[in-house]
């Protein structure tokens, strides 16, 4: 009698983040609906840009605000589905160091166009999901009545559940929109572009460059206008000898 296939269902590094079942609490919804959780990678990403300007002394709202949305991410991004959100905010030292490192590689994608993403340490769990009910019916737990397909193993990667794992996350977005990100040829700041030809990241430094330039464009043509009317430069339209010479 031929056996059946050992069945083997694989979960990459991402494949559960927006999937799995996630018990979310109200300040969950509200700090992912501010980060842009389910409006795409462009939304996400723009988060972490955001997150590398912050002035992390400015406001003690605006730093709780901050810890709830790290919280918030770590839970449907590492893991962290069950954890109490409390225990699983980060710390302010956690937070300075995590913008300063995820700062300095927008950086250099800004002014290089690459960058190298710390080393990441990615566990695999291995569980057989069929040995584990039966374990689990021998504790007096009972089955579900309707019956699940279950494959025969889960291989399951998990990035680390620290703060610091959410970089890889920031990697994966850059993938996908990463090109977008350049700096603002006024104020210098790094922007994440919503289209290709945006080149201010908003229209306070587009309006301000459009001034100086209309400035500096009155400023020449005055100059040059000056200086064709100094003597000795150029002769008049009626036929005025120049300086120092003789009229025939």
């Amino acid at each position: 009698m031929p056996q059946r296939s050992f069945q083997t269902r694989h979960h990459g590094l991402f494949d559960l983040s927006r999937g799995a079942l996630v018990r979310l609490s109200p300040t969950n919804v509200r700090a992912l609906t501010r980060v842009g959780f389910h409006k795409g990678a462009w939304e996400e990403l723009n988060w972490f840009v955001r997150l590398a300007k912050t002035d992390l002394d400015a406001s003690q709202g605006d730093l709780l605000m901050l810890r709830e949305d790290l919280a918030a991410m770590r839970k449907v991004h590492l893991g962290l589905a069950n954890s109490d959100d409390k225990d699983n905010q980060p710390t302010d030292e956690e937070i300075g160091d995590f913008q300063r490192e995820i700062k300095k590689h927008l950086e250099e994608l800004a002014n290089q166009g690459c960058t190298f993403l710390p080393k990441t340490e990615v566990q695999q769990r291995i569980e057989y999901p069929h040995v584990m009910e039966k374990l689990a019916m021998q504790e007096g737990w009972k089955p579900h009545p309707q019956p699940v397909s279950l494959p025969d193993c889960n291989s399951v990667f998990n990035l680390p559940k620290s703060v610091t794992g959410l970089i890889a996350v920031m990697g994966r977005l850059l993938e996908k929109v990463g090109t977008l990100i350049v700096r603002c040829p006024h104020c210098k700041n790094i922007f994440l572009q919503s289209r290709r030809n945006q080149e201010y990241c908003g229209r306070s430094c587009q309006s301000v460059a459009f001034v100086q330039r209309r400035r500096a464009e009155a400023k020449a043509r005055a100059s040059k206008k000056a200086t064709a009317k100094k003597p000795g430069t150029k002769a008049s339209a009626r036929g005025e000898s120049r300086h120092g010479t003789k009229k025939r």
